[in-house]
């Protein structure tokens, strides 16, 4: 059961890494850029991957998620009470770990995925 709290946790945190990844290029973004961010990517260079957008669970925020409800609803997902002593321990942090690690992978590979897009359609 705890297995499909997890995946509840990934499968979400996916998507909205991709979607979050879908407002980082505008319609004015260059090619220039373009290949600026493919190098990065290529490289690892934290001055622009520190640009992407990332998993932000804090509920700081107005409308964006936070911990205890990613939790509960993913608990809820896989039918484990979240106020269960033995459910949240170390539940949570695997729940919010398997989110966070979802969200920024698919925001990082749908940058990516945009970016050698675009640069392939410059050269033809």
């Amino acid at each position: 059961m705890t297995d499909a709290a997890i995946a509840y946790a990934t499968e979400l945190g996916a998507s909205q890494g991709r979607d979050a990844a879908s407002w980082y290029f505008d319609g004015n973004t260059t090619d220039k850029t373009y290949r600026e961010v493919v190098k990065a990517i290529d490289d690892g260079d934290g001055a622009i991957l520190d640009t992407f957008p990332f998993a932000d669970l804090s509920g700081e925020w107005a409308g964006s998620l936070a911990g205890p409800v990613l939790f509960r609803d993913a608990c809820a997902e896989a039918g484990l009470d979240p106020e269960n002593e033995d459910t949240f321990d170390g539940l949570f942090s695997e729940v919010c770990d398997a989110y966070e690690q979802a969200f920024n992978d698919a925001a990082v590979d749908a940058i990516e995925a945009t970016a050698r897009r675009m640069l392939a359609w410059a050269v033809l």
